[in-house]
């Protein structure tokens, strides 16, 4: 199927490539006649293309050959011979040379001035590249796939060039907008949010519907490229679903789909991705960079390179280029771009708006970016979206937010440049310098951003709420003005309404009024006609018909008749006009293609008038003739009058257009918004009653209850606001509605409920009582009513002085001169002649009070209404306005009604022939009657032609009928017998029925015309006539089912031999139907006398004749008699009668309030009834006449007089009478309408009230919806903030973590400093109250777990440190040596649950043997036990070793019944690598000596340094970390701790294998094994005390006994140290005992490095020996 582009239509140019191949085959085959090129079937999406072939052209060379196997180029080989009615796709080729001429159908296309300017040979010279067109075809099968067109360039082409062919050949024109979405193909990804992707799309597809567009993308078939292309794809889906199959038809009355822009698609892509799509085969793996969208329209290819870098040149000349007109010529708009940058000059270009926007995107996409912003053009920047977007969103913000140098530079820049290295890492993490560049060049975007009031950057954030990309076009348009730098003058008015005409286009009223009318407020613009056109034609635009209302446009000067009939022709909605209101109402059958004819609109009687008249029966509501007039400024009235009366038929046409929203916009801004309100409400409530279709008839019926309501409304608005107001629209006549008043607009749409209004009954009970007011005078113990004070004052006449007073009406003067009072003096005299009319009112309210407050009241009242409240009327005045009231007509007209009934119930009750002068009384006072109702019916049907007049006609039939009878059968009987002769057509029994019939139709009348003027009769009527219709006959259909069958039923079982007459039907179902008033029961025991006979009775009787004649009237009685009768009784007067007064009582308690809307209602077209008839009643209506006859007579007269006059006057006295009542005519229009003028601004005023009323309502509606909307954006809003709090508080933690490790570095420089002090060495300091620095070291030793981070003002526990996390680590037992794990503490934290231990384990811990080890651990602590192992008895010290103020410590437990280390917090808590908790026990044995020098024949002499001597110590090796520490052990108990420390020495210092671990020394034992190494001496054990030693050269010591600061500490388990020293002065003799002197000595110097603090005890050894150190 192929779908071309329309000029009429408007629709888009898709193709579909089965028509490619068929229908469009002689315009794309080969110069063989067949389609040259590869199908790539394996591809999902192949692209076909034919080697291009040769184009020549006089003075233009085109070459397109290529040598690349994969780009097929279909070019047609012969010009085909549909050229003339088609557009061709490319260039054509044949035999002879091809012209590159523009096709006739367009030759404007050259009517431009850059084409006109245009060279071709130029171009030629210009063009060293080629250029490739074709048609690229997508899908499984080439035949049936999509297909785009394309052009294959290099960057060597000329870009005229392209845009040239595009013009000639694809026939395209310059849009209005340009956008071209960057988005890139390495960065370019799919929305991580859906609902931001599906409102891209849907944002992108309403702007592209709105305007004229070209949308430029990357063509790739990822990321932003593919949503765009779907979008597309979508749209185009949904257009031609729009379209009416041409096998189905299309309606008369259907308007063909909304025509739309056509959508223009450009891929603009490397060509080697084009190729790489076509060779892809079917198992070949792909990246997202090697596909073509198929859902662009249109591709320009860049061939001959595979860099990114020159594909953003290309594109960016192809965006200078489109900025330039392409295609037929369009009224373009004048751009100002402003001053360069760089000082160039100001300059003005013709020029297509374009807007970028940047999604993603990666470094090509900132380069281009950035060009774009060079060349000042708008770049609308999505937020959120990622890449390249966010980047460039955060340097803007960071900037514009704070624009602080420092602040750029300390914060923008750095955080800038670590962003973009982890969104490009592949490209830039490694890469400083170009990181650098890229950092900088954004940057720069950022400083290109502004220039003066112009704004080239916007930011849309897709991650705020009150972001909606729906509104994509809104945020086009903002970015296109924010860039835009106004001209002066016309340039600037210019500009400002190409804008407008854009916003327009894609309906952003608010942008409009804020970025441009409000903007622009200080000058006066004229909207243009064709703008307020297309506001009012397009959908969806009423807020801008209300916007350019609001803004000054005058519709009289754009209204004239031809534009009302052309926006009838072309309304939007044609099924309510051309379907319902010229074929259903008018009766006229219109084709909408051929338009309307010229008697629509021609004359005050055209076809529109009539149809306003039919459906609101009101005539000439438009004068096409005056419109016109009018819309030329030659005004024939006043120019508010022209713009009014525009302004209604404005109204009147969006009505009957079904403009619902532009009629309810439009009704705000007419003058009279309550008759108009009421008229629109009977418009569309009748053409409901014209429309077939039932969705339609409902939808306009709901319009009509809508328009009545707004009436109501805005009339208790104004009653609540203004009383006299509102009283006086009621009567105002209204020359632009007929001249009807606004009661009367009401009535004649049956507007129950304006009527009803308590302002409407109000002014009728004025209109009831006339000119009189009734007063209510207080007699003690009873009151006179109404009727009797009317009566009395009406015929005693002395009465009326004390019941009555008269309201004086205004003096005699023409309606000039009325008009010409001032308005102070004209509102006074309305309050006043208000406050007389409710005098009555005010009366009663003081009835309540005492007689003196009462009377004190009604005295100043009286005084302060002067002398108007008891005017002095003439006696005959008074009884005129007396007669003249409609109260007083209403009852004497009872009282005489009355009497007619009293003397027709005498003439009929007299027996036989009755009386004859009572007969001709009744005759002739009925003849009366008759006559003035048809005078009545007559005068009513004249002044208020939309009352009907049925029921009156009706009346007046039946009554001529009963005078005719009665006076065949009463009347003329009597004069037949006077003369003798004899009458036999009919008898006195005759006329009795007729004249019984006749009295009970005239009783019957009183139901409608005396009670319905009752405020209890009349609704109570009206609740009859409901029920009787609704209920009665509804009933009445279930009771004939009853009694149909019951009367039979009974009559046959009760007479069963009665004869088949009418007397049987008659009995039969007169017992039935009298049985719900009656019960007939006696014939139920049937007849004594017969009964007998009924058993004789048996078949052989059937079919003979009676033998017995009174058997068959004779009741039979029997149980089955009883039975039948019972159960129609039962159903009858049980459940039928009782249905019936439930149905009744439902109706009633259901449409009470409604009949009391409908009495209202009805009560107007009485008062006016009764206003209509005259003064007398009938029969004394026979004296009126001869009044009004006498009257007559004389108005003919006087007017026979002033024509005799007028004819003898001069004409000069003539001419001067002319001229004096112009100037007086013109004095009281401008009197009048500044009056009119006054009433309007108060109505517009009132409609302001109401129109913020019922938006305040609608918000208040919608506020659950926005609230809902509102929480799920704050959710999700949240959702996003707490993971950008999780990023802050890791941030933070970071923070913190690194503020820490500085804290901690400066302490440990601190402590460091502290040691360089010499009296810091040594034992001196472990010994002072100090905080323990290696016990925080991380990481714990041999493992990998980190310490919290702990700072010396944290390290007491005194000190509350709310946020301490220590790390948990206990070794496990299994990981020390074997011969070590008996000895080693249970892990108890496993099993224990924090802050308390549980007293008694959980279940299940007994099921493992080391669960149950845990369970059985019980500890002393601070206490020293024994305990057996392995069946050895051992010592278990839990004592603490440390002492404060020579008292040893006792360690506190924490909650979890563990120790806690008495130095404080350490960074780990559990056992550690430690064997026990609390404290563990070791020692350490220093074996020093000093350094000598020993020479043959000399004496050994000590080395010295600085002057002192140099100090060796003894260290071992470790075999598990092979590290040398000082000798020394853990206790375990086994031994004593002195044993220990020997039994060390000799296993890892003289390596003695046979050491017997059992023996247990004591401290002298300790000394004499190391005192045996001396040189010196020989020491004997017990001869001599310890302290003798130290003339042999050797001395022992106890330097320290505490705690121990190591890295193995933690918060549950320390180190506690014995240390000794061993010094030999003079020399010692281990090596005589060492046998491999693996034992190492070394030197006390600056480059000494011990485990922990164990320097600090050589140091300490050193001080005490006063060596070197």
């Amino acid at each position: 199927m192929e779908h071309r582009h329309s000029r009429a239509s408007g629709r888009s140019e898709y193709f579909s490539c089965d028509s490619a191949s068929s229908s469009e085959a002689d315009h794309l085959d080969t110069g063989e006649g067949t389609e040259g090129g590869i199908e790539f079937t394996t591809s999902p999406e192949a692209i076909e293309m034919g080697p291009l072939q040769e184009m020549e052209k006089p003075g233009l060379d085109l070459h397109g050959t290529h040598s690349s196997p994969a780009i097929i180029v279909g070019t047609p080989s012969s010009p085909s011979p549909r050229d003339d009615k088609r557009h061709s796709w490319g260039f054509s080729s044949g035999g002879s040379d091809t012209h590159l001429s523009p096709d006739v159908n367009h030759a404007t296309v050259t009517s431009m001035e850059s084409f006109e300017n245009l060279d071709h040979e130029a171009l030629k010279s210009e063009a060293e590249g080629s250029v490739d067109q074709g048609l690229i075809r997508f899908g499984e099968k080439a035949e049936n796939g999509k297909c785009c067109r394309y052009i294959s360039a290099t960057n060597e082409t000329p870009v005229d060039l392209i845009a040239h062919f595009m013009s000639m050949k694809w026939k395209m024109r310059t849009p209005k907008v340009i956008l071209s979405v960057i988005s890139g193909v390495e960065h370019s990804t799919v929305f991580n949010n859906s609902k931001v992707a599906d409102d891209f799309q849907k944002g992108l597809i309403k702007a592209a519907n709105s305007t004229v567009m070209w949308v430029l993308t990357d063509g790739i078939d990822y990321g932003v490229p593919k949503l765009v292309g779907d979008a597309v794809a979508e749209e185009m889906g949904r257009r031609k679903l729009q379209e009416c199959d041409p096998a189905i038809g299309m309606p008369d009355s259907v308007k063909p789909p909304t025509k739309l822009p056509k959508l223009t698609v450009i891929g603009v892509l490397l060509r080697d991705i084009a190729n790489r799509s076509g060779r892809r085969g079917s198992t070949e793996s792909f990246t997202k960079n090697c596909d073509m969208n198929p859902n662009h329209t249109h591709f320009l290819l860049l061939d001959g390179t595979e860099k990114r870098l020159d594909w953003v040149d290309f594109r960016n000349k192809l965006e200078d280029r489109f900025l330039t007109p392409v295609g037929r010529p369009r009224k373009y708009r004048t751009v100002t771009t402003g001053s360069d940058s760089q000082g160039g000059a100001d300059t003005t270009d013709h020029a297509t708006p374009m807007v970028a926007i940047l999604v993603q995107g990666g470094l090509e996409e900132i380069d281009h970016t950035l060009n774009l912003l060079k060349r000042r053009k708008p770049v609308l920047v999505i937020k959120g979206s990622g890449y390249a977007a966010d980047l460039v969103a955060f340097a803007y913000e960071g900037v514009h937010d704070r624009n602080d140098p420092e602040h750029i530079a300390t914060s923008v820049k750095p955080e800038l440049m670590r962003k973009v290295g982890h969104a490009f890492p592949s490209q830039l993490q490694e890469n400083d310098a170009l990181r650098t560049t890229y950092r900088d060049k954004i940057m720069e975007c950022v400083g290109l951003a502004h220039d003066g009031t112009q704004t080239f950057l916007t930011v849309v954030d897709v991650t705020q709420w009150d972001t909606d990309l729906l509104q994509l076009s809104k945020y086009i348009l903002q970015a296109l003005f924010k860039s835009e730098k106004r001209g002066t003058g016309k340039q600037l008015v210019e500009n400002i309404l190409r804008d407008l005409q854009l916003t327009v286009d894609w309906n952003l009223c608010d942008l409009a009024e804020s970025a441009i009318l409000e903007r622009y407020s200080w000058k006066k613009l004229n909207i243009e006609n064709y703008l307020f056109e297309q506001a009012l034609m397009q959908r969806d635009r009423e807020e801008f018909v209300g916007l350019f209302l609001k803004h000054g446009f005058q519709v009289h000067k754009y209204l004239n008749h031809k534009r009302l009939q052309h926006l009838f022709e072309n309304a939007e909605d044609l099924d309510l006009f051309y379907g319902v209101c010229l074929q259903k109402v008018l009766g006229k059958v219109v084709d909408p293609s051929e338009g309307l004819d010229k008697s629509f609109l021609e004359g005050n009687n055209c076809q529109l008038n009539r149809l306003l008249l039919r459906c609101t029966n009101l005539n000439n509501l438009v004068n096409p003739y005056e419109l016109s007039m009018n819309s030329l400024e030659s005004y024939v009235s006043h120019v508010e009058v022209a713009e009014r009366k525009a302004m209604n038929t404005l109204v009147m046409w969006s009505a009957l257009t079904n403009k619902i929203k532009l009629t309810k916009l439009l009704w705000q801004k007419v003058d009279d918004p309550i008759p108009m309100a009421l008229l629109l409400s009977n418009l569309f409530t009748k053409l409901s009653k014209f429309c077939s279709d039932r969705d339609l008839r409902n939808q306009l019926r709901q319009y009509g209850v809508d328009f009545g309501k707004m009436a109501v409304d805005i009339f208790d608005l104004s009653y609540l606001d203004s009383p006299v107001q509102a009283l006086g629209i009621l009567s105002k006549r209204l020359p632009d509605y007929d001249n009807r008043s606004t009661l009367e607009i009401a009535f004649i749409g049956h507007n129950r409920v304006f009527i009803a209004h308590k302002c409407c009954q109000r002014w009728l009970n004025q209109r009831w009582y006339g000119m009189i007011v009734i007063r209510e005078l207080d007699w003690g113990l009873f009151t006179i009513p109404p009727w009797l004070k009317i009566y009395m004052s009406a015929f005693m006449v002395f009465p009326m002085y004390v019941w009555l007073s008269f309201i004086p009406p205004p003096k005699k003067q023409t309606s000039f001169a009325v008009e010409q009072e001032p308005e102070e003096d004209e509102t006074e005299k309305e309050e006043k002649e208000y406050l007389l009319k409710h005098l009555t009112s005010i009366e009663e309210k003081h009835k309540t009070e005492s007689p003196r407050i009462r009377l004190y009241g009604l005295t100043t009242l009286k005084n302060a209404m002067g002398k108007m409240v008891f005017p002095k009327l003439p006696l005959h005045k008074q009884l005129y306005y007396l007669w003249n009231a409609p109260i007083t007509k209403f009852w004497v007209n009872q009282l005489f009604y009355m009497a007619f009934l009293l003397v027709f119930t005498m003439a009929l009750i007299l027996p036989t022939c009755g009386n004859l002068y009572l007969d001709l009384i009744v005759f002739t006072w009925t003849g009366i009657i008759l006559v003035e109702v048809m005078r009545t019916t007559f005068v009513k049907k004249r002044k208020y032609p939309e009352m009907t007049v049925v029921y009156p006609v009706l009346e007046i039939i039946l009554i001529i009928t009963f005078l005719g009878f009665y006076l065949f059968v009463r009347i003329i009987p009597h004069f037949v017998v006077l003369t003798g002769i004899s009458y036999q057509f009919t008898d006195y029994q005759s006329a009795k029925f007729v004249m019984s019939l006749g009295l009970l139709y005239f009783y019957y009348r009183l139901l409608a015309v005396s009670f319905p003027i009752s405020p209890t009769l009349g609704p109570m009527l009206i609740n009859i006539k409901r029920m009787i219709k609704k209920d009665f006959f509804t009933w009445f259909r279930m009771f004939l089912l009853f009694m149909i069958s019951g009367a039979i039923t009974i009559q046959a079982v009760i007479y069963p031999n009665y004869p088949f007459t009418w007397e049987m039907l008659r009995k039969a179902f007169s017992r039935a139907l009298f049985a719900l008033f009656l019960t007939q029961i006696h014939d139920l025991e049937g007849d004594p006398v017969c009964t007998a006979d009924y058993p004789n009775a048996t078949l052989d009787f059937c079919g003979k004749e009676l033998r017995e004649p009174l058997i068959s009237p004779c009741p039979y009685g029997g149980n089955v008699t009883y039975l039948i009768v019972i159960q129609y009784l039962f159903i009858v007067k049980l459940v039928l009668v009782t249905l019936l007064f439930a149905m009744f009582s439902s109706t009633i308690s259901k449409i009470s309030a409604e009949s009391q809307q409908i009495w209202k209602f009805q009560r107007y077209n009485l008062i006016v009834e009764f206003e209509e008839r005259l003064r007398l009643p009938p029969p004394l209506t026979l004296i009126s006449y001869l009044f009004m006859l006498a009257q007559l007579v004389w108005q003919s007269c006087l007017s026979l007089r002033r024509s005799c006059a007028r004819c003898c006057r001069r004409r000069s006295h003539a001419r001067d009478r002319v001229d004096s009542k112009k100037k007086s005519h013109a004095k009281f229009q401008g009197t009048f309408l500044y009056k009119r003028t006054a009433d309007f601004n108060y109505w517009k005023k009132t409609v302001k009230e109401y129109t913020n009323k019922e938006d305040q309502e609608k918000l208040e509606k919608e506020r659950p919806k926005r609230d809902t909307q509102l929480l799920h954006s704050l959710i999700e809003d949240m959702s996003n903030q707490k993971k950008y709090n999780r990023k802050l508080n890791d941030r933070l933690g970071m923070l913190e973590k690194g503020l820490t490790s500085c804290l901690q570095l400066m302490e440990e420089a601190k402590h460091m400093i502290e040691k360089m002090d010499p009296k810091a060495h040594g034992m001196t300091a472990l010994k002072k109250e100090h905080v323990h620095i290696y016990s925080r070291q991380s990481p714990y030793p041999d493992t990998s777990l980190e310490r919290y981070p702990v700072l010396d003002k944290f390290v007491p526990w005194e000190i509350v440190h709310s946020t301490y996390d220590p790390s948990v680590y206990t070794k496990p037992v299994a990981e020390f040596h074997r011969n070590l794990q008996k000895f080693v503490d249970v892990d108890v934290l496993r099993l224990i649950s924090p802050p308390i231990l549980e007293s008694t384990p959980p279940r299940g811990l007994e099921d493992t043997p080391d669960d149950q080890e845990v369970v059985n651990f019980r500890a002393r602590w601070n206490a020293v036990c024994t305990a057996h192992v392995d069946n050895v008895m051992i010592e278990v010290d839990r004592t603490s070793w440390i002492t404060e103020n020579g008292r040893t410590c006792r360690y506190r437990l924490d909650k979890t019944n563990l120790p806690q280390n008495p130095k404080g917090r350490t960074g780990v808590r559990g056992r550690g690598s430690l064997w026990r908790w609390g404290p563990n026990h070791s020692i350490l044995g220093v074996v020093t000596r000093c350094k000598t020098k020993k020479e043959e024949g000399k004496p050994r002499e000590h080395v010295l340094q600085d002057g002192k001597k140099i100090l060796e110590f003894i260290t071992i090796q470790q075999p598990q970390s092979e590290k040398f520490e000082l000798p020394g052990g853990i206790i375990h108990g086994e031994t004593s701790p002195y044993s220990l420390i020997c039994e060390l020495f000799m296993k890892y210092v003289l390596h003695e294998e046979d050491v017997d671990s059992r023996i247990k020394l004591d401290k002298e034992d300790m000394i004499d094994f190391f005192s045996q190494f001396s040189v010196e001496a020989s020491y004997v054990e017990g001869t001599k005390p310890v302290t003798d030693f130290s003339d042999a050269g050797f001395t022992a010591e106890m330097l320290y006994r505490g705690y121990m600061d190591d890295t193995h500490n933690t918060d549950n388990a320390w180190l506690e140290t014995e240390v000794w020293n061993f010094h030999y002065e003079y020399g010692e003799d281990f090596s005589s005992r060492c046998q491999h002197g693996k034992f190492l000595w070394q030197d006390l110097s600056s480059q000494t490095r011990l485990h922990g603090n164990q320097l600090d005890i050589i140091l300490e050894v050193a001080k005490i020996h006063n060596a070197h150190h």
